[in-house]
């Protein structure tokens, strides 16, 4: 039952956000991570896990994103 109701109400949003940015309301949310520093740091050389530790920001690294992020834009970026 309450699997239902879930999906039910998932639905209804993602409906409202369709219309939403039809109409031009709505754009996404705003970005929080600097994916060019990511990709930056990237070519040059460090891994996901050098990005996120390098620890200049707390709880997330010099890129301000998790791990698994990091990795998802790594492997999003076009291959040289």
């Amino acid at each position: 039952m309450l699997e239902f109701l879930r999906r039910f109400i998932k639905e209804r949003q993602r409906d409202g956000i369709e219309r939403a940015t039809g109409s031009g309301v709505y754009a996404g949310g705003k970005r929080r991570v600097d994916r060019d520093r990511i990709m930056t740091l990237s070519k040059a050389g460090n891994g996901a896990a050098a990005i996120v530790g390098l620890g200049l920001l707390p709880h997330a690294g010099l890129s301000g994103a998790s791990r698994i992020l990091t990795v998802r834009l790594e492997q999003a970026m076009p291959v040289a």
